[in-house]
């Protein structure tokens, strides 16, 4: 096999024939008792406001389609993640996740419409249908939309703002200094875990700036990484190199533009990137700062790229470090969390 073409190699002259195709075995039929629901679309991305169709079908015990179902519609809340780790001792469960926010058209029948409210500006939930002891589901995810400004006061102490992804057990809302903010954890060395992006909108957003706080802890001799990406563009300050980056592709940097930038542990920075599409090249640039002094007017990185991302969701990137069995490592922190189109630019999410 190549990229292109498959070739079957055999010996020259060779004349045997091919041996019977064996008859294709008969489906066992099912018995015409539904046995599962399925709520079609199964998942959903809506933008605040959006709505979406369903419907729903019957299976019988075999897998095999009995037609159209009928059923009582309600709206649920998201399921907790799989695998997500205990509280902190001394620290309660949060409480379950609310039902989604918005309105069903009908309650009861085959199928029915969900639009969802213009607030909050994102959230997690399911659309469910029950028809005797059978449950079917859908899930929906309603992402924010631009501009975007975050309020993590809005969100319970150990949960994740609602719509953002690759955030559940991962990063969790609590209080640090009197206010509330985001923090990725420090609890697991997997790399899978410990570094991770936490991304805000649709994937085809572009043409836009965030602009976000970040503070890093340091445990021993490790200090957390803390940076903003957008349309697959990321400016993040590392820790222990004592680096700005501005990146793309960091596992082989196709184009990386990094300067020394000494910062310390415990003081807040804002970081803001912004990328703008022109043609067929992309302007991106970055600044950073320390928090509360004024922003400097040129732009500490940037570069144009000639292979331009040209589309991308945007994200809180952070990476704990310094992760050892039973003890807790080195965190990342980010507050005033903010993402504005640039002038002219389209950001509207897929309907």
């Amino acid at each position: 096999m190549t990229g292109d073409d498959i070739y079957c190699i055999g010996k020259k002259g060779h004349n045997a024939k091919p041996g019977a195709i064996p008859p294709q075995s008969k489906e066992v039929q099912g018995g015409k008792k539904a046995t599962h629901l399925q709520v079609f679309p199964a998942d959903v991305v809506l933008s605040p406001g959006g709505s979406a169709d369903f419907t729903v079908r019957a299976f019988n015990d075999k897998g095999q389609l009995l037609g159209e179902a009928k059923g009582e519609w309600s709206l649920a809340g998201m399921r907790p993640p799989e695998g997500a780790p205990p509280p902190p001792p001394g620290m309660q469960p949060p409480p379950p996740p609310p039902p989604i926010k918005g309105k069903l058209s009908a309650t009861a029948g085959s199928a029915t419409k969900f639009t969802a409210d213009n607030t909050p500006p994102g959230q997690f939930g399911r659309i469910l249908i029950k028809d005797g002891e059978l449950v079917g589901e859908a899930r929906v995810r309603v992402a924010p939309s631009l501009p975007f400004a975050a309020d993590f006061s809005k969100v319970p102490e150990g949960r994740t703002p609602g719509g953002w992804v690759n955030t559940q057990g991962k990063f969790a809302v609590v209080k640090e200094g009197g206010n509330m903010v985001l923090k990725k954890t420090a609890t697991n060395a997997s790399p899978l875990v410990a570094r991770a992006n936490a991304f805000i909108g649709t994937p085809n957003l572009t043409d836009y700036t965030i602009q976000a706080d970040v503070m890093a802890k340091q445990v021993r001799d490790d200090m957390a990484d803390a940076g903003v990406v957008a349309n697959r563009y990321t400016l993040v300050l590392i820790g222990n190199t004592q680096t700005l980056r501005l990146i793309s592709w960091d596992a082989i940097p196709r184009v990386d533009k990094t300067i020394s930038y000494p910062w310390k542990p415990g003081e807040w920075y804002t970081l803001k990137l912004t990328c703008e599409i022109k043609g067929d090249k992309a302007h991106v640039r970055g600044k950073v700062w320390p928090r509360g002094k004024s922003e400097p007017k040129e732009w500490t990185v940037e570069f144009t790229d000639p292979l331009p991302n040209r589309e991308g969701a945007p994200a809180l990137f952070a990476n704990a470090t310094g992760i050892l069995p039973g003890q807790t490592g080195a965190e990342a922190f980010f507050d005033n969390v903010k993402i504005t189109p640039n002038k002219g630019a389209d950001t509207k999410p897929e309907k």
